[in-house]
C-alpha cells in the first residue's frame, strides 16, 4: 500500500492572507461573515460542497494572542457558544456541507503555542491528557448537532501532530490514541453522515492496529461526490487514505473502516 505521503497530494489551500477573505472577517465573526467567507472559498474551489471550518473563531476569542494555560486554553475551547456555526448550517438547509474538525492536540496548540505546548507535554501529562478528553468530549457534542443540523461530511485531521516532531510515544498517545477515542465517541452520531479521516491518521491508525480500512472503488468522478453518497448508508461511518483535497486525483480509490478494534 502507498504511504500517507503519497495520498497527501494536495494541501489545503491557506487563505489567511487572501485579500478578499480578510476583508469579509474584518467585519468580525458571526454566522453572515463566516457563510460569505466560506461562499467565496466554493466559488475559488469549484467545490460541490460549503467547507465550514468548526474552529474559525477561536483565534478572535482569544484576543489574537497565545494562552499560556493549559485550563484557560481548554476551558475557552469548551465553554465557546456553537449557537453561530449551527446558524450557519441552518441557513445552508439543503446546501451539501462539510464540516472541517482538528484534532483536539491541534486545537489546543493552535491557542497555546508549540513552544509552550510541547514542554508541557513532558511536564504536565496529566493535564494535557484531561484536556485532550475534555475537547474530545465537547467536540462530539457540537458534531452531534451539526449533524442533526444537516452535515454531511466531517472532515477530521490533526495537522499539528507530527510524530517527528513530538516523537512516537506522545504522538501516539496525544494524537492516535486521542483519535481513537473521539472516533468511539462520535459513530452513534454520525447517521446520515460520514467522517473522513486524513491520511496521516488513517494509515497511523492502522499502524498501531486502532483500525482497518478496505478498498472501496469510488464510481463518481469526483472524491467528495462519492463521501456525500456513502454519507446516506447506515453502515458506513468512516473513509480515509486518500487526501479529502484530491480532486480529480486517485478518485477511483477510497478506503472505507471496516471495523474500530476493540481496546482493553
Amino acid at each position: 500500500m502507498n504511504t500517507h505521503n503519497q495520498y497527501c497530494i494536495s494541501r489545503e489551500t491557506d487563505y489567511t492572507q487572501d485579500k478578499e477573505i480578510r476583508k469579509i472577517l474584518n467585519d468580525g465573526i458571526n454566522s453572515e461573515t463566516i457563510l460569505s467567507t466560506c461562499q467565496l472559498i466554493k466559488q475559488k474551489e469549484n467545490s460541490p460542497v460549503i467547507k465550514l471550518p468548526s474552529d474559525i473563531d477561536l483565534w478572535y476569542l482569544s484576543g489574537n494572542k497565545q494562552i499560556t494555560d493549559i485550563i484557560a486554553a481548554t476551558e475557552l475551547i469548551c465553554c465557546r457558544d456553537y449557537k453561530i456555526l449551527l446558524d450557519c448550517i441552518d441557513k445552508l438547509r439543503g446546501t451539501p456541507i462539510m464540516l472541517k474538525v482538528n484534532g483536539a492536540f491541534s486545537t489546543l496548540l493552535s491557542l497555546t503555542g508549540s513552544e509552550f505546548l510541547f514542554r508541557q507535554m513532558i511536564k504536565s501529562e496529566t493535564e494535557i491528557t484531561a484536556a485532550i478528553n475534555r475537547i474530545n468530549t465537547n467536540t462530539v457534542t457540537f458534531i452531534k448537532e451539526a449533524v442533526l443540523h444537516g452535515v454531511n461530511i466531517i472532515s477530521y485531521a490533526d495537522p499539528s501532530a507530527v510524530s517527528e516532531v513530538i516523537g512516537e510515544k506522545l504522538h501516539y498517545k496525544y494524537s492516535i490514541k486521542a483519535t481513537y477515542d473521539f472516533m468511539c465517541l462520535a459513530r452513534p452520531y454520525l447517521s446520515g453522515s460520514i467522517m473522513h479521516l486524513c491520511p496521516r491518521t488513517s494509515f497511523a491508525l492502522e499502524k498501531y492496529m486502532l483500525c482497518f480500512f478496505d478498498k472501496h472503488h469510488n464510481s463518481h468522478n469526483n472524491l467528495i461526490n462519492e463521501l456525500l453518497v456513502l454519507s446516506q448508508c447506515e453502515d458506513i461511518h468512516f473513509t480515509g487514505h486518500v487526501c479529502v483535497n484530491a480532486d480529480k486525483h486517485l478518485t477511483d480509490e477510497l478506503y472505507i473502516l471496516n471495523e474500530l478494534q476493540p481496546q482493553g
